[in-house]
């Protein structure tokens, strides 16, 4: 099966000051610290039904921005976001459909798969 994301909007403004401020999160990964992904077949079916590219998914996981957490969950990515450990996210689709996110593994080996949650 072959997909066409959507390409990321750019902005043609004044240079960087005429840019909208991006949000920071204070516990970010790199994207190396992904490690090897992988998306489960419901996953990529939902994410094309809803012409969402997992790459934006990703994207918000390494910035950490784990959307629809608890705050107890955003504490434990955050630990483990700088240990390497175990760090989950869960966004909501436009409509409704839930993707987790979940990059494991340690120093040596990480591997990151987008899932629903019937696939857990």
């Amino acid at each position: 099966m072959s997909a066409t994301w959507p390409q990321p909007q750019r902005h043609h403004g004044q240079g960087a000051a005429s840019a909208a401020p991006r949000p920071t999160f204070p516990h970010q990964m790199s994207t190396a610290a992904l490690g090897v992904v992988t998306i489960t077949p419901r996953a990529l079916a939902a994410l094309m039904h809803q012409n969402t590219s997992p790459v934006l998914l990703l994207r918000r996981h390494c910035l950490g921005d784990w959307g629809e957490v608890t705050a107890e969950d955003k504490r434990v990515n955050a630990m483990a976001a700088r240990n390497n450990g175990r760090v989950c996210s869960r966004y909501r689709l436009p409509a409704g459909t839930l993707i987790y996110v979940i990059t494991e593994g340690d120093a040596g080996w990480r591997a990151t798969v987008l899932m629903t949650p019937e696939e857990y």
